[in-house]
């Protein structure tokens, strides 16, 4: 056989826990690029998602006030917005 050119990639037996931090790396690298790249729909993102979870706190919340006894299904007002 003719091993022009050829290349294959393996992954030592001895080092597998470096071969998986340089994988997990490069994923975390493209995705911080990605994100970098739109940074006003990750800001957008993040915003809506900050308006909309405090509009679910506050909707379990006056739940939990109108519930008989201030505790709809055994939660209380602090797991209530732990949960959120």
């Amino acid at each position: 056989m003719d091993r022009i050119g050829a290349s294959v990639l393996t992954i030592s037996p001895g080092r597998p826990i470096r071969a998986s931090v340089a994988t997990f790396g490069a994923l975390g690298w493209s995705g911080f690029r990605r994100y970098a790249t739109y940074r006003q729909a990750t800001i957008a993102g993040t915003f809506t998602n900050i308006v909309f979870g405090f509009l679910r706190c506050y909707v379990l919340l006056a739940v939990a006030a109108g519930a008989s006894g201030g505790h709809p299904g055994g939660y209380d007002r602090q797991q209530l917005a732990a949960f959120v």
